[in-house]
């Protein structure tokens, strides 16, 4: 009679199924304001406009989305997933943009425009 040892334990690789995390949404804002002395650039005494339609675009261009501004300090938001976003600003009737990239922060500056581009914008009265 022949004895075989006692088996012995011994780990295998077991392939274990891994998920990613889920990559969260962006959130896309920007604030559009009443630019009252027409510098492009943000002041705390300038008001933000409310109701005026933001629509996001993607990367190719092609209209997302459309809402409108809805705070008094004029901030619009979208969320959206990751990737290559724009922005576009109805012009409200007696108002005209302000002039673009007047300033050293780009944060406080205007952007404006009426299809992709931006980020902050300003409108001002156009008697102003």
């Amino acid at each position: 009679m022949y004895l075989l040892p006692p088996p012995t334990a011994t780990p295998t690789a077991t392939p274990t199924a891994t998920t990613a995390p889920p990559t969260p949404p962006a959130l896309i804002q920007s604030f559009v304001w009443d630019d009252l002395n027409g510098d492009g650039i943000q002041q705390a005494i300038e008001p933000g406009i409310v109701n005026l339609a933001v629509t996001l675009y993607d990367g190719a261009g092609s209209a997302i989305t459309t809402t409108n501004t809805i705070s008094p300090t004029g901030l619009v938001t979208f969320t959206a997933d990751a990737g290559t976003y724009a922005l576009g600003f109805a012009l409200l009737d007696g108002f005209v943009f302000s002039p673009p990239q007047q300033g050293a922060d780009p944060a406080w500056t205007a952007t404006p425009t009426r299809s992709p581009a931006g980020r902050r914008t300003s409108a001002r009265s156009a008697g102003r």
